[in-house]
């Protein structure tokens, strides 16, 4: 069982050669308007993907021409030819398109057994018989289902801008993403493949804002599912390990360790796919930051790095990030916390989950508060109705005043007074630093950074005190020297590495007044696409870094040397 879940996800993660071939012949048009009985046709090519095809479904009209079903789809795979097997008797191995037929026959027994009572409100539903289209059949060249028709999937951006209509509609969308999955694991079922383009919307018919989403939300594709229980025992199965399962950029960190899935991976990959909704709702262009990764153990290297720092890019380039990166931070540490068969607590996450905002808090803060500063403006420019002098109303009014104005002059005061303190602050701190300038100044240390790897590996950047406050290292800086009033600031070009920002990190030369051989540097990014690396560990905030640490920018490294 384990052998064919596994040969099932490697093909269909990695685009099977011969079946995607004969799929995407002729621009997969080479079943376009093969009858599936007298009534219904395979219509024109709408997506395809390394399993099959998606096609729209003509139905006869009463002119008898054919018109295109908007209610459902066919999706379909090639049958492949039959093949005898060797006399021997020996039991031959089943082809990518044998298997990926058995998928599509796999995916139908689930729609019509374990998730009928899904179909409709979590999944897509099947045509309901009688002149309607067929749900399931063959023919010579090839197995199809009729399904619901789906809008889009929920990274499209109907769907992105759908969601910024109402500050709770993401909120309330990852909730019912999150309630799926929740059934899917009570029928003692994985989904094991979850990502953004199997979470689809319906038609979007209500009006609702906030709803509108959270609704019409289903779960498609279900060719990886698999039953998590062990039949013998009643129990769950163990954790025998396995290869990489489903897509990795938005697999768990366990599988990519080599773990079996559980139902803990289900909600990890679930939050993956949340963070590329909150990145897309800041930028229609965003990726998550292992998206262009190389290789699978290169995509599960960086997305530890960035899932476990709150303050990293994953959390940063999220919409609301002031907001919703705790939320997601949270969400991701009470996953992890979660044993291989403990049964989650999908309540205690659903009530994470929906705190979400897909409208800035901030801006419409911002908004209330001026509300309130003009209230306060217009109260005081327009006089209240005057009342008869000695009444007791005009009287509590008066104290009222009286006592506002004195508050007003005493604030007024502090602020003044604060201001001159923290003036005062800043002489006395330009003054300390005028003189551990001249203190270090009796010292000439220096500083060596060696390349270790990369396109400019073995280069040396040799830097003494004093010949500089600052370095700026770049693929493509603007000026070799920049000299200011207070500070020179050098420039470190490294153009050949392609993945080095244009300004990536800066560094400071650190030297301790009584020692000249307390040589150290003070790094920090500067807002680079794929960040500062020391000693293998990503920084959200400047570092000291010292001889025999490591620095990685892009795909460069360098070693911190005493010069």
């Amino acid at each position: 069982r384990r052998s064919t879940q596994n040969d099932r996800a490697r093909f269909c993660d990695h685009k099977a050669q011969a079946t995607a071939t004969s799929i995407k012949n002729s621009n997969g048009s080479m079943y376009e308007q093969s009858p599936l009985n007298k009534n219904y046709r395979v219509g024109r090519l709408i997506g395809e993907g390394a399993c099959g095809s998606v096609h729209t479904l003509d139905r006869k009209t009463a002119g008898k021409t054919f018109a295109e079903d908007t209610s459902f789809v066919v999706k379909l795979c090639p049958m492949p030819a039959s093949k005898a097997g060797k006399a021997s008797g020996k039991k031959r191995k089943k082809t990518a398109a044998e298997r990926n037929a058995d998928t599509l026959f796999h995916e139908y027994n689930l729609y019509r057994n374990a998730l009928h009572d899904m179909r409709g409100n979590c999944i897509p539903d099947l045509p309901f018989g009688g002149n309607s289209a067929p749900c399931y059949g063959e023919t010579e060249e090839f197995r199809y289902i009729v399904l619901q028709r789906m809008a889009c999937n929920i990274t499209s951006n109907e769907c992105i801008e759908l969601l910024k209509k109402d500050e709770n509609a993401v909120g309330h969308l990852c909730v019912q993403m999150l309630s799926h999955l929740e059934r899917l694991h009570e029928k003692c079922l994985l989904f094991v493949d979850v990502k953004p383009d199997n979470f689809m919307l319906a038609g979007l018919r209500s009006k609702t804002k906030g709803k509108a989403a959270a609704d019409n939300v289903r779960l498609i594709d279900f060719g990886l599912v698999e039953n998590y229980m062990d039949r013998s025992k009643h129990s769950h199965r163990d954790d025998v390990g396995g290869g990489l399962v489903g897509t990795p950029a938005y697999c768990s960190l366990n599988l990519h360790e080599g773990h079996a899935p559980s139902r803990r991976d289900d909600l990890e990959s679930l939050g993956y796919v949340i963070g590329k909704i909150l990145i897309l709702l800041s930028d229609d262009r965003g990726k998550l930051p292992w998206e262009t990764a190389k290789s699978d153990g290169e995509v599960g290297r960086i997305k530890k790095l960035h899932v476990r720092d709150a303050s990293s890019a994953f959390y940063s380039n999220m919409f609301a990030s002031s907001c919703n990166s705790k939320i997601m931070f949270n969400y991701f540490d009470t996953c992890s916390n979660i044993r291989y068969a403990q049964s989650p607590d999908y309540g205690q996450l659903k009530d994470i989950l929906i705190k979400l905002v897909s409208v800035d808090g901030s801006s419409s803060g911002a908004k209330a508060s001026s509300k309130r500063k003009q209230a306060k403006t217009s109260s005081r420019k327009i006089p209240a109705k005057r009342l008869p002098a000695g009444t007791p109303e005009r009287q509590k009014r008066s104290t009222h005043a009286a006592k506002k104005e004195v508050i007003d002059i005493l604030s007024s005061d502090d602020e003044f007074l604060s201001a001159q303190e923290e003036e005062i602050e800043d002489d006395a701190k330009e003054n300390s630093v005028n003189a551990t300038r001249k203190t270090k100044s009796q010292y000439q240390a220096c500083a060596k950074l060696l390349i270790t790897s990369g396109p400019h590996e073995g280069d040396v950047f040799e830097l003494a005190q004093n010949e500089c406050d600052e370095v700026v290292i770049g693929r493509k800086p603007n000026q070799e020297r920049k000299r200011t009033r207070s500070k020179v600031i050098l420039f470190w070009t490294l153009s050949k590495d392609e993945s080095i920002s244009a300004s990536h990190a800066t560094l400071k030369l650190s030297v301790s007044k009584y020692s000249s051989s307390a040589v150290s540097f003070s790094i920090a990014d500067i807002n680079s696409t794929n960040g500062v690396l020391v000693n293998d560990r990503l920084i959200s905030k400047p570092r000291q870094i010292f001889p025999g640490d490591r620095v990685t920018l892009g795909v460069t490294t360098f070693l911190f040397q005493r010069g």
